[in-house]
């Protein structure tokens, strides 16, 4: 049996209807925001399926990163074209969004009748918590997949790969530094880092 972070590569092709309802789930499931929609895709794409590998997905996960757009839309479309094509790739952005105006729809209504009220409120913290919760296991799941691989590189990349997650918090935190400048500043110091890495090891080896 599949756990959550038990991966069993799956043989059998993935179908574009199978796409439409794995994203489908996700959405329904994504109470919360897109961690939560995340996290449901995840699960079925990679713990129970086998379709990509914990690295595979934090891959997406990162070219979705420096596209402009919602990033759950970009992740459905590119997983989607990976495992069915184009078939598959518009299916599993289908199955994403229908799911969510329709419940938006019926939530902005209902929300426009019981705003303001004390107990709305105190969901709303609780709905808050949980999604940050959600957003703490997603970057987990996407993190522990970089440093693995950066320490399979050696202690120069694995420190880069530490400098580089503390630096953007840091500058998140405390600056308007665009983020998308991050993530390519990010990119370049870990490309650069493997690359003399690699060279010094070659010269150590001659």
């Amino acid at each position: 049996m599949a756990t959550a972070e038990t991966v069993t590569r799956q043989t059998t092709p993935v179908q574009p209807l199978d796409l439409f309802f794995v994203w489908m789930r996700a959405a329904a499931q994504g109470i919360g925001g897109g961690a939560s929609a995340q996290i449901g895709a995840y699960n079925s794409l990679v713990a129970s399926r086998g379709c990509f590998s914990p690295e595979e997905w934090a891959e997406c996960w990162g070219i979705c990163q420096v596209v402009p757009g919602v990033n759950l839309i970009g992740m459905a479309l590119l997983t989607g074209s990976r495992l069915a094509g184009r078939m598959g790739a518009g299916a599993s952005v289908v199955g994403l969004v229908a799911p969510g105006v329709i419940v938006a729809f019926f939530v902005v209504m209902l929300y426009t009748r019981v705003q303001g009220t004390t107990l709305l409120q105190s969901g709303l913290h609780g709905l808050v918590a949980a999604a940050a919760a959600a957003s703490f296991l997603n970057s987990w799941r996407l993190g522990r997949p970089v440093i693995r691989a950066s320490a399979s590189e050696g202690p120069a990349v694995l420190g880069m790969a530490i400098v580089v997650i503390a630096a953007a918090a840091v500058l998140i935190r405390t600056t308007a530094i665009p983020i998308f400048v991050l993530l390519l500043a990010g990119g370049g110091a870990m490309a650069t880092t493997l690359v003399l890495a690699g060279e010094l090891k070659r010269r150590r080896d001659r």
